[in-house]
C-alpha cells in the first residue's frame, strides 16, 4: 500500500466525522444485511409459519429432528475436542521440517466445499466405489455413526485451528517451570497447560457444536 495513502488514512481517522461515520456505516450494515432480512421474512410468512405450528404431526417429526441434532452436536463435539488437542499439541510443539505439511493439510476441509466433503465422505464410507470396495460391502451402514463422522470432519479443523492458536499464544515457560519441579508430563498438561488455555477449549467446542448444529438434522 503506498506511503501517501496510507498517510492520508491516517490523517482522515483522526476526524471525528469519519470515525463516527464509519461507525454509522458499520451499525447499518448490520441492520440492513444481517438482522433486518430474518425479521422481516418471519413477519410476511407469519401465516404460512402458523399452519406449521398447528400441524402437530409435523412438530413432532420437527421437534425429534431437533432433539437428534442437538444430542449429535454435543457428542460431536465432545469427540473433536478431544481428539483436537493431540493434532493441535503435535502442529504447535513438533520442531519436524515435515510438520508445515500436517499444519497445511489439516486446514483442507476448510477450502473443500461443504457438500463435497459429505458426498466424499459417504462415497468413502459406504458406497461400492469407495473403500467399502475392499471389504465386500459398506464399511459403515448408513444411521448415526456415518451422520457422526460427517460431522466429526465438518467441525475437527475448526477446533484444531483454535486449540493451536491457543498453544502458539501463551508461554511455554509456565510448562517448563512445572517440569522442573518435578511434575510429569501429563500432569503438566492437565493442571498448567489446559487450565491457561481453557477459555480456547471452551470456545472451540462452541464452534465445534455450531457448525454440527447448522448441518442437516438428523432423523430417527
Amino acid at each position: 500500500m503506498p506511503k501517501k495513502f496510507v498517510k492520508k488514512l491516517d490523517r482522515l481517522s483522526s476526524r471525528p466525522m469519519v470515525k463516527y461515520g464509519v461507525y454509522i456505516a458499520a451499525i447499518i450494515l448490520f441492520f440492513t444485511l444481517i438482522l433486518v432480512p430474518p425479521i422481516l421474512g418471519i413477519i410476511i410468512k407469519w401465516g404460512s409459519m402458523q399452519e406449521i405450528f398447528g400441524d402437530n404431526k409435523l412438530m413432532n417429526r420437527a421437534m425429534d429432528a431437533v432433539k437428534n441434532s442437538f444430542v449429535m452436536a454435543v457428542l460431536v463435539s465432545v469427540l473433536d475436542v478431544a481428539a483436537g488437542i493431540p493434532m493441535a499439541w503435535l502442529i504447535a510443539r513438533s520442531k519436524s521440517r515435515w510438520i508445515n505439511v500436517l499444519d497445511t493439510l489439516a486446514d483442507v476441509p476448510f477450502i473443500v466445499p461443504t457438500a463435497v466433503l459429505g458426498y466424499s465422505l459417504l462415497l468413502f464410507w459406504y458406497r461400492p466405489e469407495g473403500i467399502s470396495a475392499f471389504f465386500g460391502g459398506s464399511l459403515v451402514s448408513p444411521g448415526w455413526f456415518l451422520v457422526a463422522l460427517l460431522h466429526f470432519t465438518f467441525s475437527y479443523p475448526v477446533v484444531v485451528r483454535v486449540i493451536v492458536g491457543a498453544l502458539l499464544d501463551y508461554k511455554i515457560e509456565y510448562e517448563q517451570a512445572a517440569r522442573t519441579l518435578g511434575a510429569p508430563p501429563f500432569t503438566t498438561a492437565r493442571t498448567v497447560t489446559f487450565g491457561i488455555i481453557k477459555p480456547s477449549l471452551i470456545a472451540a467446542f462452541i464452534l465445534a457444536f455450531a457448525r454440527s448444529i447448522f448441518r442437516k438434522p438428523v432423523r430417527q
